[in-house]
């Protein structure tokens, strides 16, 4: 999973395809651990989402303000 691939049409693996494949091994752990790093590494993704998308709001509307004349 940790490797860049030589070329655009090479498939490569996301981390949300990851914690798919992985889930079904991780319920038969005993301990949880595998499904709380899971859920974990699930959450993260999210956050990065979140804070992604929000930048990119407030992109749109500051550029969309100053494209109006309202600088």
């Amino acid at each position: 999973m940790n490797y860049l691939p030589g070329n655009i049409y090479t498939p490569i693996s996301t981390m949300a395809s990851f914690i798919v494949s992985q889930l079904d091994s991780a319920l038969e752990d005993p301990t949880g651990m595998a499904v709380r790093s899971l859920a974990e590494a699930a959450l993260v993704l999210c956050l990065i989402s979140i804070v992604v998308n929000g930048l990119a709001r407030l992109l749109i509307y500051y550029e969309g303000r100053q494209g109006m004349g309202v600088a």
